[in-house]
């Protein structure tokens, strides 16, 4: 930026010159730079007039109406008929809710409103809006006009220079010569900037000389190529790496064809036209051919990553971000195929399949979002099940016996007792229990089960509780209260193959455990094969656990949809501390630091044991920092050097090992009660291994030790699998 500003003040004549950069950025860069420069030499006056700007801002139809786009100190204006006359209102941005996406306008007499610019009404007062800021003017400043403004009577695309300035009046002489006297005040809130240098957008070819900034990245023939077109006499380019430049040139080829050549050719073509000129102009006509060709074919790829993005995706969320769709169909076209597309090839195919009907999207604060026909059928059916349950099922018990029964367990919360009353005295095919982790959701379904039990405990036909969860970790932990339970996908795998028959599960009750782990798919096949054998089912969960693997949040849209009674357990059971329990009630608010900060009060462990001598020095640095750790219950592995990027990896690194010996430092008696959760499989193996290799250093682990093959799943989806990115030697 600097060369070129000192390039650019050592020219006696810069009239046919033209200062250009690769971004915005850069431009305001080289305008503010190149103007400083020109003062400190005297060609521009250092003392000048300040007035007011307002530039248009352009947003696309569709960030209009994302209030994400705006800024606060924006301008938003209108023309409003006052008195038979058109007036212009301005309106300054004042806040902005990204939640409801509403802006908050302040008029000129103070007068606040807020508006939905996405609405029928905001789109209709069709405001320009504009960027408030404001601008130093002296003589020899260079100026552009970027709107047309009525008080100065200036006109977008005005170049200007300025001859003289005073507080009172400003002389501005435009490219054809004529001059144009103003008051100071007739510039107020006229749309200009600084005029030195331009984006490479706004290029002009009748310039002989152009100064041009780019990272060496950013070069290639084709656009040196076009910057000496015209009347371009000489180009000077600056770059942070000549010599990065000059490989990155090397990679790129520019050779006009023969056509571009003839047709360039000034005066009559005609005498280029011979039998030589005939051979290669059909070869080139040939390669556009060819080059035609190769774009259709590109469509068809293009059209494949996109079903394959769709597909993919859709497995997992049942709406989902025009990011996810594009990074998935360029890791199909990489991968798969082997060739590279263009984002832009996918938005506006996505656009296509949209206008066919064949998807929907949607505009909120992060972008765009898509979904598809399936998916809301798939909700549909699931709410419309659910709806349809009502007012159909004899209740298990009345709420005289579960009140009787529930006031002898004084010690339940009420959220505890809720849940119970509701399971057993609904009349209504479907539930949903919902709860937080730790609020005893396990001893209320014991409790459920007991007063059915003891009701029914004369009843040759009794209820029969069946646990259905994701995994067979969680199944086990259902197993280990005396619930009969399998994985959902089992039941399910079952009933597709149609072993299950209507009635079947007349006397049944599904405990649905984990919900929000169960995709839309899976609960569109549950609850059509509640509905065909007659049982009943009480979906459990906690909408802010993890979700499903794949497509939808069931569990979620029941609840908040108000399609099934529910009752919510919001008293902890687990933790015995106002310590935890505050850092749990902290979590549960998303108030993470908060939650630090109480874990942080807690008394450090006292169990530690010594951990071997070693004589490796990054060893025993490792124990040295592990034993400062252990007055610590927050633990950070990040150490600010000032160098953000190099530290965060630093921390990465770090972490496995300082896990590991945190770990190793507990006593045998410590760590029966240390339970490790990593957010990675590799982040497991990694403090897996550490931690084995420090057993076996301390005799807790044999030495000897067999490698056996393991099975892994590797989490593709069913359209992955139809191709070969998911299958390794």
């Amino acid at each position: 930026i600097d060369a070129i500003a000192r390039a650019y003040s050592d020219l006696t004549d810069t009239s046919q010159v033209q200062v250009l950069g690769t971004t915005q950025k850069d431009v305001q860069a080289l305008n503010t730079t190149i103007r400083h420069t020109l003062q400190q030499r005297g060609d521009i006056n250092r003392h000048g007039v300040t007035v007011r700007t307002l530039n248009p801002v352009f947003l696309s139809d569709a960030q209009r109406e994302v209030v994400s786009h705006y800024k606060k100190g924006m301008v938003l204006s209108e023309w409003q008929k006052v008195h038979g006359r058109n007036t212009k209102q301005d309106f300054t941005v004042t806040a902005i809710n990204r939640k409801n996406n509403l802006l908050t306008l302040k008029d000129s007499k103070g007068k606040t409103q807020d508006i939905n610019p996405n609405t029928r009404e905001a789109k209709a007062r069709q405001f320009s809006i504009s960027r408030s800021d404001s601008i130093e003017i002296a003589r020899g400043d260079k100026l552009r006009v970027n709107g047309n403004h009525f008080a100065s009577k200036l006109t977008q695309h005005q170049t200007l220079t300025v001859s003289s300035s005073n507080a009172l009046f400003i002389n501005l002489k435009d490219n054809d010569g004529k001059y144009h006297l103003l008051a100071t005040n007739q510039l107020n809130d006229a749309p200009l900037s600084y005029n030195f240098a331009q984006p490479l957008s706004k290029a002009d070819d009748t310039k002989a000389h152009t100064l041009i900034g780019m990272k060496s990245y950013a070069a290639s023939k084709e656009l040196l190529h076009d910057l000496n077109h015209g009347q371009a006499s000489r180009l000077d380019v600056f770059t942070d790496s000549g010599e990065k430049l000059d490989k990155h040139l090397e990679k790129s080829t520019i050779q006009p064809s023969a056509i571009h050549r003839v047709m360039q050719a000034h005066g009559d073509p005609e005498k280029f036209i011979n039998s030589q000129t005939f051979d290669v102009l059909r070869q080139d006509v040939n390669a556009t051919l060819h080059t035609l060709k190769d774009k259709a074919l590109d469509k068809g790829l293009i059209e494949s990553a996109v079903q394959y993005a769709i597909g993919t995706v859709s497995e997992k969320e049942a709406g989902f971000s025009q990011k996810q769709l594009v990074i998935e169909a360029i890791k199909y076209a990489f991968e798969e195929k082997g060739q590279a597309i263009k984002e832009t090839e996918i938005v506006a195919h996505l656009k296509q399949a949209e206008n066919n009907q064949q998807l929907l999207s949607a505009e909120y604060h992060d972008g765009t979002r898509w979904t598809t026909h399936a998916a809301i059928a798939t909700e549909t059916r699931i709410l419309e099940r659910l709806a349809a349950g009502k007012n159909t099922v004899t209740p298990l018990a009345t709420p005289a016996q579960a009140n009787a029964f529930l006031d002898k367990h004084p010690r339940f919360t009420d959220g505890q007792k809720s849940a119970v009353h509701l399971i057993t005295t609904t009349a209504d095919r479907f539930v949903a229990v919902q709860g937080l982790a730790g609020v005893g959701k396990s001893t209320m379904l014991e409790s459920g089960i007991d007063l059915v039990n003891g009701i029914q405990a004369m009843n040759p036909e009794q209820t029969t509780f069946i646990g259905l969860a994701p995994t067979h970790a969680a199944v086990n932990e259902l197993k280990a209260k005396g619930v009969q339970s399998q994985t959902a996908q089992s039941l399910l795998t079952d009933f597709l193959s149609e072993k299950h028959t209507p009635g079947q599960f007349r006397n049944t009750v599904f405990l649905l455990d984990e919900s929000s782990m169960t995709s839309n798919q899976q609960i569109d096949q549950f609850t059509e094969l509640v509905n065909i054998t007659g049982a009943r089912a009480v979906k459990l969960g906690d909408i802010y656990q993890l979700t499903s693997q794949e497509a939808g949040k069931p569990f979620e849209l029941a609840i908040t949809n108000n399609i099934i009674d529910s009752v919510t357990m919001k008293d902890m059971k687990r933790q015995q501390n106002d310590t935890l329990l505050g850092a749990v009630h902290n979590i549960v608010d998303r108030q993470g630091e908060s939650a630090l900060e109480k874990l942080k009060q807690q008394a450090p462990l006292q169990d530690y044991q010594p951990l071997p001598a070693t004589k490796n020095e990054q060893q025993a640095d490792d124990q040295e920092q592990a034993s400062i750790n252990q007055s610590h219950n927050v633990i950070s592995t990040y150490h600010n050097t000032g160098n953000p990027k190099k530290d965060q990896e630093t921390a990465t690194l770090a972490l496995a090992t300082t896990v590991a010996l945190e770990y190793l430092s507990r006593t045998p008696q410590s760590r029966e009660n240390t339970l490790i959760i990593a957010y990675t499989n590799q982040e497991r193996d990694d403090i897996s291994h550490i931690i084995r290799q420090g057993l076996q250093q301390q005799k807790h682990l044999s030495a000897q030790q067999y490698n056996v093959p393991r099975l892994r799943s590797v989490g593709a989806t069913n359209i992955e699998m139809a191709t070969m990115m998911p299958y390794k030697s």
